[in-house]
């Protein structure tokens, strides 16, 4: 009888729907840009050139510093006497090499205990504890693994203790690159390995370490026991540059993520293993194009639903599809 009153609270409920479809659309559009800048200043880091005052951090490998590498074996990194393994004199760190040593495991690491690796870049001919430029990083060559209970085996029985096994893979990565940084706009992700120092008037960051955890498979592992005496370790080193130290963080991260959230090592195998075999490049293409995927789903999706309210009958529709759509 009067069609405007029945008309007008369904364009009020309307109006409201469609304002709040707008802003979940803002809100996502604001974040995937913000995302997309990000990648962007990933990809991107702008050197620093001095000008305007800017005060600038530049390489202690700038000044190609004669170096040696060592790698140390302990069972505590920082409370036990160090036992040398490898030590590369002198040491170039644009260079790339892979070495194969026997590493002789205390008693207490056959009775199963741990055994960490501990990696020096220092100055040649010097000890690396009396180089105060020397940078170093310490990574496990032991993981305590459970064995799985077989089916024969009484699950009322106490569950196993660990069994320390053995790592025989230790990969050293090293960001070799020539570049400087401003002071000002110094990546978050690279503050966690930095390390500066003051000469004459000038500030330089010394080489940055990381060792590699990607390439550790938990199939590689190899048990230890009481009559082991030695276990062959291989040791690689490669260079490489800011854009791929920082990528290199980024997969630790996640992958730390990762055993949070309680995925198995398994699993989380698996993962290592796509990311490893994608390039930079592609992953991030990857990541822009399911973003921009999922914006036209979204938008599709909110035609969808705005087309069948509209719609006040089904003529010309089968009766499956009314179904459905209902």
């Amino acid at each position: 009888m009067f069609p405007s009153c029945y008309s007008k609270p369904a364009t009020e409920g309307g109006g409201k729907r469609s304002s709040t479809t707008k802003l979940l659309l803002g809100v996502f559009v604001v974040y995937a840009l913000h995302s997309a800048w990000m990648l962007y200043g990933f990809l991107s880091t702008k050197p620093c050139d001095g000008g305007r005052g800017e005060l600038c951090i530049v390489s202690y490998l700038a000044a190609k510093p004669r170096l040696q590498l060592s790698v140390f074996t302990c069972l505590q990194p920082d409370d036990s006497p160090l036992s040398l393994a490898v030590k590369l004199d002198p040491f170039d760190p644009d260079s790339t090499f892979e070495k194969q040593v026997n590493v002789s495991l205390p008693e207490q690491t056959r009775a199963n205990g741990s055994l960490y690796a501990v990696v020096y870049v220092h100055k040649a001919g010097v000890s690396p504890l009396e180089d105060r430029r020397e940078v170093h990083h310490s990574a496990r060559l032991t993981t305590h693994v459970t064995r799985p209970r077989t089916r024969v085996q009484d699950k009322n029985l106490r569950p196993e203790s660990a069994v320390s096994h053995w790592r025989p893979h230790l990969s050293i990565t090293m960001m070799s690159e020539d570049f400087s940084f401003s002071k000002a706009g110094l990546p978050s992700d690279v503050r966690r390995y930095i390390r500066v120092s003051q000469e004459g008037g000038r500030t330089i960051y010394l080489p940055m370490l990381l060792i590699d955890e990607l390439g550790f498979r938990v199939r590689d592992l190899v048990e230890i026991n009481i009559s082991t005496a030695q276990l062959p370790l291989t040791v690689s080193y490669q260079g490489i540059s800011l854009r791929k130290f920082r990528f290199s963080i980024h997969l630790h991260d996640i992958v730390y993520s990762l055993r949070q959230f309680g995925f198995t090592e398994e699993n989380i195998d698996e993962i290592k293993a796509t990311l490893m075999g994608s390039d930079l490049y592609l992953l991030v293409l990857t990541a822009l194009t399911t973003a921009l995927q999922l914006i036209c789903e979204f938008l599709a999706l909110k035609k969808d639903i705005s087309f069948w309210r509209q719609k006040k009958s089904i003529a010309g529709m089968s009766r499956k599809s009314g179904v459905y759509h209902r």
